[in-house]
């Protein structure tokens, strides 16, 4: 706990990713991964509000994407918030993996 009740914006920038995992199979769906089509979901939990949840852009067929997106987080209460931040690929075919 912070000795002092926190309140106000918090802003996080999601700037690139690089040598991410490749998902995406090449030629329907044979061969080896050679692509993926990441993005990012960023989540905050402040006090006892529900989690807010951001989702950056997709960024296709990239294994070093780069967003450059800025979220804002609304955060209050006695502790710091806890952020999480997961990279997935979309894919159109089967449900998103991280």
């Amino acid at each position: 706990e912070v000795p002092f009740p926190v309140a106000g914006q918090l802003t996080i920038v999601v700037v690139s990713g690089r040598n991410l995992r490749a998902a995406d199979r090449a030629m329907m769906g044979f061969g080896a991964p050679v692509s993926s089509d990441p993005y990012v979901v960023l989540k905050c939990i402040s006090g006892d509000e529900k989690p807010q949840t951001h989702t950056t852009k997709v960024v296709n067929k990239n294994l070093n994407p780069n967003w450059n997106e800025t979220f804002m987080f609304n955060v209050k209460g006695q502790r710091l918030p806890k952020l999480s931040f997961e990279t997935f690929d979309k894919d159109m075919m089967k449900s998103d993996f991280p």
